[in-house]
């Protein structure tokens, strides 16, 4: 069966992500792209997003806004769907620890919360605080601080205040959150 539609947008890694009728994309020119899920009309392509990397795996939607997080080679970013194009929410941000900057993991926005974690080539698991007008980043060393930390994960269930993350040094961690 042939698809319902299909949309050229260049050369794309990630995996697209659902959220209210629209399709979020990150292309691995470092663009951000909404596209209607019904009809795969172009809604609209974040322009400001160019100069760090591609969007690294997926862009996370808080499911309970219009925001939306990602990560490209050096910095977090997030953003505001706003209809027919997209805002930054505040300036992107390098992670602590350079130079030569750190690189961050995919992120994950923990739901219900102004919590964002993201894991960094720097040995370290980065908690975001959206709370305020620009994020504050804390961060805990996990093992001795000299393997990169991946991409975390959480479950809201048994556990509802723990993430999990692997490290490049073959060290599975649970963590505590907020830190």
């Amino acid at each position: 069966m042939p698809p319902a539609w299909a949309l050229p947008l260049g050369d794309i890694d990630g995996s697209p992500v659902l959220r209210n009728g629209r399709v979020y994309v990150g292309s691995n020119d470092g663009k951000v792209y909404a596209v209607n899920a019904l009809t795969g009309a172009l809604e609209w392509a974040a322009p400001f997003l160019t100069n760090d990397g591609p969007v690294k795996s997926f862009v996370f939607p808080d499911r309970g806004s219009e925001n939306l997080y990602f990560a490209t080679d050096t910095k977090v970013w997030g953003i505001v769907d706003q209809i027919t194009s997209a805002q930054e929410l505040w300036p992107p941000v390098t992670l602590p620890g350079g130079p030569p900057d750190p690189s961050p993991s995919i992120v994950l926005f923990a739901p219900g919360t102004s919590w964002l974690y993201v894991g960094g080539s720097n040995g370290r698991l980065q908690q975001f605080d959206l709370s305020g007008a620009t994020p504050v980043v804390t961060s805990v060393m996990l093992g001795e601080g000299l393997a990169g930390i991946g991409a975390p994960t959480l479950d809201r269930g048994m556990a509802p205040n723990v993430i999990y993350v692997g490290g490049e040094g073959g060290v599975v961690y649970a963590v505590a959150v907020p830190f």
